[in-house]
């Protein structure tokens, strides 16, 4: 859970989202959270990856409780080695992006 802003977490996936899918089309998704989906295609194979920002309440440094963002990846298709892979390299700069803004914080309870 990171302690940023809405427009600050939708920026940062926008910036993930082109820097690992540039060219792939990315739709914007809106439910259950808002986020953003790319489809990587080969021959027949293809695999959707979807990056949500959750909204969340976690406890600052100084024990007050602070609203926030976490990320969430999900992948779903035929090509599982390729999106298992994307999908981790995603989360990966999804979490140096957010860490650049804020450390991580433990949700609050």
């Amino acid at each position: 859970m990171y302690l940023i802003t809405e427009a600050q977490a939708d920026q940062i996936l926008v910036d993930a989202m082109n820097a690992e899918f540039g060219t792939a089309p990315i739709v914007r998704i809106e439910h259950p959270n808002p986020g953003y989906q790319a489809t990587i295609k080969f021959l027949i194979d293809s695999h959707q990856i979807v990056a949500t920002m959750v909204p969340s309440r976690g406890v600052a440094s100084d024990g007050t409780v602070r609203d926030g963002f976490y990320f969430n990846v999900t992948h779903s298709g035929t090509m599982p080695l390729s999106g298992i892979a994307r999908s981790n390299r995603l989360k990966e700069r999804l979490s140096k992006a957010a860490t650049a803004l804020s450390p991580s914080v433990p949700a609050a309870r």
